[in-house]
């Protein structure tokens, strides 16, 4: 097949010549001028197919109907599929042997594109008909596709309605693999479903282009996605206790995709004494973007010395673990994509991100550009999550960037032109929601209509942040805590707060989300009385408050449960902690148990664990187990040693539990030594002590 090639750029005969466009009837001639001309007047700046489009009508692969149009909408047939990837191939088209097909007559103006394409096995026909006028289904466009571009095949399931019995499963597999084309939000892949002419367009271009897909399921769809969560093909990814996973419905199954450990290289850590620049790494609530099969994720890299500002580098990593790539080696905020395109926050004086700078780079990285300064970018008031990588009050939604200042509130397009005026005050904090802007203000709070023709105020208080859960939004005021239905526009009162919000840290109040839409809000350190709520689906379904605690740890967010701990009334009286747990099923509140100050825990297996001394002056330990539809447990073991220093690495292996500590078999050896313990769940008794270097 020494007539394939993958085209990337158009040869000098077609820039100077004739491009494809595709009729009703077939295929015609269009000349293409410059790109001004070159654009069709039914495909937009938004169109989710946009950029792909503009791409092959650059490269010649492609045109419009004379009357300008594109007709995304519109099934492609056969005979336009052929010419697409005859142009996209470079396949030699003249001096082939007539094909054989008895609808293609001697003196058809395409059968020497019929030819090349059945010669080179990239389509074919059905006995003795080619079919040139029937339109080509999603199934038939993926074995286009994998056989054109000689894909290597991949023969996992990615699809609930693609069965391995399924003709065409091979091909769609693979294509999904390469991140050609995706599926609907549903998991299916809708195999019988007619091919647009926009999502052909996008097919096509993904594959001429691999790495920068943007696979096209819908014809209204992007398919790009992005959330703290985000789901396609059955698999929802987002980032928690440090690592990148990926799980199931239920999370009946769960898979890492990035370990810490896989990504300790990329970020400043065990800086010493002091660790002023320690970072983090992988950072839960944080955006994600999935755009093909690729995964776009910030890293904490590292922490300023004197600013203490948290500087985040842009990486991209395949769905399956695969292929962890740099893309962004720069503090880059608000990143954003578009098409081909990364819009960002960068910086003229990086390190101490200082001078905001609205950037755009390609999805590889390369090509940076700085659009416009953006100096006085207003910080948002966060108390709900931790904006780290989202520092400002700004939000992108299609084609515009919505962002605040200390003085009044704007818009602008993607490339940093068309500056409008939204609210003539500052909003510290933006919300995009269901199509509308939420601004919180000094002044209240607002629902602003995006494209700048008005404003409603909805609360005349002072509004500190604004976050988003299951469909509604949270509004924190000085004085009070609500929640907003914007299908209902019914604005509702939480609570009165038991001290103002000013009064609380950063550190006093949380949001933390668990499957779905399921979330803890908490605020602590309140004078004795710790408020933490839980909610489901924008609303409050259970509350609860503890007396007289200090110190919250959040341990673990697994199927809408949540597991932290508190240390005594006192931090200088008590160094004991009380293991909570949050469950989201029932509403319900429990405590697990107590142990000294440093639990270690696990979640594995739908079970967690934690694992504390029972008190400080004793070699004893309280293992607290806790697994889906059995009660609680709590077990007590005690070792055969006189002091232990300190323990850590908890692992689980089946009914084992082990961990390592440092302590003394007598009160007469003079330095410390390093034991495993080995304790069983099952019988609740020690199985082994052992001695390790």
């Amino acid at each position: 097949m020494n007539h394939r090639t993958k085209r990337r750029k158009p040869s000098s005969l077609l820039v100077r010549g004739a491009a494809v466009f595709l009729t009703a009837a077939g295929v015609g001639l269009a000349v293409p001028g410059n790109e001004a001309e070159a654009a069709f007047s039914d495909i937009g700046n938004d169109f989710w197919a946009q950029d792909s489009i503009r791409s092959l009508s650059e490269e010649g692969i492609i045109g419009g109907y004379p009357d300008g149009t594109f007709r995304p909408g519109e099934p492609i047939t056969r005979i336009q599929a052929a010419s697409m990837m005859a142009q996209a191939l470079d396949l030699e088209t003249s001096g082939r042997t007539a094909p054989d097909y008895d609808d293609i007559p001697e003196g058809y103006n395409r059968a020497g594109i019929v030819a090349a394409v059945s010669e080179e096995d990239v389509m074919s026909g059905s006995g003795d008909s080619f079919r040139p006028g029937e339109y080509i289904n999603r199934a038939q466009m993926a074995a286009v596709i994998h056989r054109g571009f000689d894909l290597t095949e991949h023969s996992e399931p990615m699809f609930t309605d693609v069965d391995r019995s399924f003709w065409s499963f091979t091909d769609i597999s693979s294509i999904a693999h390469h991140g050609i084309a995706s599926g609907y939000a549903d998991g299916t892949f809708r195999p019988g479903n007619e091919t647009t002419r926009a999502q052909f367009s996008v097919f096509l271009n993904n594959a001429l282009n691999p790495g920068e897909s943007s696979s096209g399921g819908s014809v209204d769809n992007a398919s790009v996605l992005r959330g703290k969560e985000v789901s396609r093909n059955g698999w929802t990814y987002t980032i928690r206790s440090g690592d990148l996973v990926r799980y199931t419905e239920g999370e009946q199954e769960k898979e890492v995709v990035l370990s810490n450990e896989d990504v300790s290289g990329d970020y400043m850590h065990g800086g010493g004494t002091w660790g002023l620049n320690d970072a983090s790494g992988l950072t839960e609530g944080t955006t994600l973007t999935l755009k093909g099969d690729w995964l776009y994720y910030p890293i904490h890299h590292r922490t300023g010395t004197h600013s203490g500002n948290k500087n985040f580098h842009l990486y991209r990593v395949r769905t399956d673990g695969t292929d962890k790539q740099l893309i962004l080696d720069e503090p880059a905020d608000h990143y954003y994509i578009k098409n081909n395109d990364i819009y960002y926050v960068g910086y003229e004086k990086q390190l101490q991100k200082a001078e905001p700078v609205w950037k755009r780079a390609r999805l590889d990285g390369t090509g940076r550009t700085s659009l416009v300064s953006r100096p006085l970018l207003q910080e948002r008031h966060d108390y709900f999550d931790d904006h780290d990588n989202t520092k400002y009050a700004l939000e992108t939604n299609g084609s515009t960037v919505y962002y605040g200042t200390p003085v009044e509130t704007f818009s602008m397009n993607l490339n940093g032109n068309g500056e409008e005026r939204l609210l003539n005050l500052p909003a510290r904090d933006l919300v995009f929601h269901e199509n509308s802007l939420y601004a919180g203000s000094y002044r209240g709070f607002y629902k602003v209509r995006p494209d700048g023709s008005g404003h409603e105020k909805l609360l005349d208080e002072e509004v500190r942040d604004i976050a988003e859960t299951g469909g509604s939004l949270l509004v924190l005021t000085n004085q009070n805590l609500y929640t907003y239905d914007p299908g209902t526009s019914e604005l509702d009162l939480v609570k009165n707060l038991p001290v103002p919000a000013s009064e609380y840290t950063r550190r006093d109040v949380g949001l933390e989300r668990s499957t779905g839409d399921h979330a803890l809000l908490y605020f602590v350190n309140s004078n004795g009385k710790d408020l933490f709520y839980q909610i489901q689906d924008g609303d409050v379904t259970a509350s609860k408050t503890i007396d007289d605690r200090f110190g919250l740890n959040i341990l673990a967010k697994e199927r809408k449960n949540y597991y932290f701990t508190f240390t005594g009334s006192r931090p200088e009286s008590s160094d004991e902690q009380t293991l909570y747990k949050a469950e989201g099923s029932t509403g319900q509140w429990k405590t697990l148990g107590t142990a000294a100050d440093n639990l270690l825990h696990l979640y594995q297996d739908g079970t967690f664990i934690g694992l504390g001394q029972s008190s400080a002056d004793e070699p004893s330990f309280t293992v607290m187990m806790d697994a889906a539809q059995q009660d609680a447990q709590k077990m007590e073991l005690s070792l055969a040693l006189a002091s232990v220093h300190s323990f850590e690495n908890l692992e689980k292996e089946g009914q084992n539990l082990q961990f390592e500590l440092l302590g003394k078999e007598n009160a007469g050896q003079q330095q410390n030594a390093s034991y495993r313990v080995t304790f069983n769940l099952e019988s609740g008794e020690v199985t082994g002590v052992e001695e390790i270097s």
